[in-house]
């Protein structure tokens, strides 16, 4: 058992692989996909649950004309959606990142809509 360094917008932080849940002893099984893995399985309610919050929080950026919260946020959507085995998130968050460095407010709203309503059938 190792620790792990993640890097994140506040810089990197080290967690111990016990405080995940699991060991190096057990990594995911290979030659499936993520979202087959037990421990994204284990995660994925809340990765959810912070989309549908997330949404609200988007929109109020959106209000704000926050394009660059909004873009970054696409980014990390882009990234994250594929890794829990939902590649319908990563293919909004790469619009979302797109509409906002276009500077296009009403397709951003538009993706918002759409990741409502994809969040809301989850």
């Amino acid at each position: 058992v190792g620790d792990l360094v993640f890097l994140s917008f506040g810089g990197p932080h080290r967690c111990h692989e016990a405080d995940l849940g699991h060991n190096s002893a057990s990594p995911p099984q290979q030659g499936k996909s993520m979202s087959d893995d037990p421990y994204v399985k284990e995660l994925l309610p809340g990765y959810i649950a912070r989309r549908r919050e997330e949404v609200v929080t988007l929109r109020q950026a959106l209000e704000q004309n926050d394009l660059k919260k909004l873009r970054l946020t696409g980014h990390n959507l882009h990234g994250s959606g594929a890794a829990y085995g939902l590649p319908r998130i990563s293919e909004l968050g790469r619009a979302l990142e797109r509409a906002a460095a276009a500077d296009d407010t009403a397709a951003v709203s538009e993706v918002l809509d759409t990741l409502q309503s994809y969040v809301d059938t989850l």
